[in-house]
Parts: structure tokens; sequence; C-alpha cells
């Protein structure tokens, strides 16, 4: 197995990422996003981008602020294997949602994630895995450039009072981190190319994740707030194609008692 290399030193997913596969006995380092042209591989290993800026979640698209692209032009030539971390949110959200599904970006932060496939599919051509991730829950104490859904859900009940938008009760695939490592290790493992959708196929509702969050001694208010505008709709993977590459597959029950793990681990 060639080495691992994976940017983004502060990224959330990185840093699980890291201390999985490093268990694992991968050969992997992590690098800041700034160390790129320092950086040096061989033909044959693999690159994880974790790394990304704040323009594009809210700016339209520009080259200049595709990490995922400088990091293909960096290493067009080196034969690497390069690993993008995409988002599910390029789909028109459903229940069903496979990687033949309708491509339609439901925001700018998706907008820009589809150009970026593109740009990178031409500079690496074959030597690409995009894999259009879902809702990944964990335990975080590091800063985000935004906040999860479990992040918001966590600091709701800090505050005894837990604001959902009008989304509440739509169904969303989560996946927590631990199965996102362990897929992703197969994915490696198996060298996976193209286009893959990663989620755990299970699904659950803001407002059922927040309840399994609350401690049934704490006093914790739900509130809903349905002026809260929200351009998403309940949506799940069909994991027929991640099942087959993997032979893993993930329950409901899998889902939940792995989000009891983080809650214990958090202490709430």
């Amino acid at each position: 197995m060639k080495k691992i290399i994976i940017f983004g030193y502060k990224s959330f997913l990185q840093k699980n990422l890291f201390n999985f596969l490093k268990k694992k006995n991968f050969t992997i380092k992590k690098k800041k996003f700034s160390d790129l042209k320092l950086t040096k591989c061989e033909p044959g290993d693999f690159i994880i981008n974790c790394s990304i800026t704040n323009d594009f979640f809210y700016r339209k698209y520009k080259k200049k602020n595709d990490r995922n692209l400088a990091i293909c032009k960096y290493f067009k030539n080196e034969k690497i294997n390069f690993i993008m971390l995409s988002t599910r949110q390029v789909y028109k959200p459903n229940l069903k949602i496979t990687e033949n599904s309708k491509v339609q970006p439901i925001n700018i932060y998706a907008h820009n994630y589809i150009s970026s496939e593109k740009n990178c599919i031409k500079v690496m051509r074959e030597n690409i895995t995009i894999l259009r991730v879902s809702n990944v829950i964990g335990h975080d104490n590091g800063k985000k450039k935004r906040p999860s859904m479990l992040n918001k859900i966590l600091q709701g009940i800090k505050n005894k009072q837990i604001i959902l938008d009008n989304s509440y009760n739509y169904q969303k695939d989560i996946l927590p981190v631990l199965f996102f490592c362990k897929y992703l290790s197969l994915i490696i493992k198996n060298k996976v190319k193209g286009i893959i959708n990663l989620g755990s196929g299970q699904s659950l509702t803001l407002l059922q994740l927040a309840k399994i969050m609350i401690n049934k001694k704490k006093d914790v208010l739900i509130k809903i707030n349905k002026n809260i505008p929200s351009t998403d709709r309940s949506y799940k993977y069909n994991i027929y194609k991640l099942y087959n590459l993997t032979n893993l597959k993930f329950t409901k029950k899998d889902v939940v008692n792995e989000i009891l793990k983080i809650k214990k681990i958090i202490n709430f």
C-alpha cells in the first residue's frame, strides 16, 4: 500500500480519518494546504483533500478558491490517486438517491462543488475518486467554518433550548464519522475510482436526532421556528453501489447506537 496524504490540518474529517487509518497501519501523513508546494509524493500515492475556503460556501465559483483543483494541478503529472470529498447537496433531494440521480445543486456551495468536480476530472482523468458525502456526525471540539447540525443541537442543549428550522421533520441520511472512516479505508484498499455516494443509507429527522441527544434528566426545550427558511428536503441514499464496492452496510440500529456512543463521549 502506498502512502496517504491528507490535506486539511484542522478539519474534523481529517482528524478522525487520520487517527482511524493510522490505527489500521496505513502509511499516512497530514498536511496544511499551505504546505502543498512543499509536499512530495510517488506514483500510486493517495491524496485526500479535507481543506476548503470560506468563499466556497458563500461566493460564486472561482478557480482560485478551489483547493481541490489546486491539488490536482500540482500533482497532475505524478500519477497519484486523488480522493475528493464532495457533497450530497449536488442532488435534487429525494429518498432513493443513486449515482445516476438528477444533479440539481440546492445552494451556492453545491454549485461550486459541481464545478470543482468537473474541473478536477479534466485534470486527473481516471485517477480520481469523487465521494458525494451525506451528513457526517461526530464529536468535534474544534472551530468549524460552519457549525454542523449536530453542533447546533449540542449548543442548543447547553442553552437549554434547541431551535430547529422548518426542515425539522425532513429525513436526513446520517453517517457517523466512524462509518465514514470505515468506508473510506475500504475505498482506498480496493482502489475504487469514479463517483460514489457515501452515506449510511439510513435516515433520521433533525427532531429525532435532537431527542436522542437530549439526556432525559436535562430540561431542554425543543422549539420549532417555521419562519427560518430551508432549501433542503428529505433525502436518503440508495447505497447499492457503495455496498457492492465495500461489502459493508449499516442498519438504522447501528446508526442510532453510534449516536449514543457520541453522546456518551460528550457526556450529555
